[in-house]
Parts: C-alpha cells; structure tokens; sequence
C-alpha cells in the first residue's frame, strides 16, 4: 500500500514523499519504504533523492544509512513520520 504526501516549500518548490507498506505475512513483519522526490519552482520534473548513480553501487548497509542520510537532508524526520502516519491511517480497518 502506497502513500504519496506533497509538500510545498516557502520557495515555491515541491517535495514528494512516498510511503509504502509491505507485510510479510510468513513472520508477520510490516517493512516500510520511503521515497523522496523534488521538483523546483516553475518546472514539471522530479529529482529523486538520492538519485541511483550514487547510492545503487554501495552494499546493503552502506546503502541504506546514504540513502537515509540523503532524505533528510531534503525532509524531515517528522514529515516523514506524519506521511507515515496518514498511512496508517488510510490502511486501517473502519
């Protein structure tokens, strides 16, 4: 189940973060994916960060504390949390 949040800057550009939630139901884990994306002012593209090129070469650790690093450079750990959240949310039985 997939989640996508926009935020908009004070400078007029655009941050995306996507949640995504993954159960295992084998050992009944929940394993959760984050993706964040920005686009500056006046242009329709989406930058990943971090792109590939400079994370898709490193091994399982190394790649995901780089990749960690990089999200919040752009975001916060609570606006990841919130859009987390509202995942939750959206995936729970009424």
């Amino acid at each position: 189940m997939d989640y996508i949040e926009i935020l908009r800057r004070p400078d007029k550009s655009r941050v995306r973060i996507q949640v995504s939630a993954y159960a295992d139901y084998s050992d009944r884990s929940l394993e959760w994916s984050v993706s964040v994306a920005t686009c500056a002012k006046g242009k329709r593209t989406w930058v990943t960060h971090p792109d590939y090129n400079s994370w898709g070469y490193r091994d399982a650790k190394d790649r995901d504390d780089y990749k960690k690093k990089a999200q919040l450079k752009v975001v916060t750990k609570e606006e990841i949390l919130s859009a987390k959240l509202k995942l939750w949310e959206k995936a729970k039985p009424s």
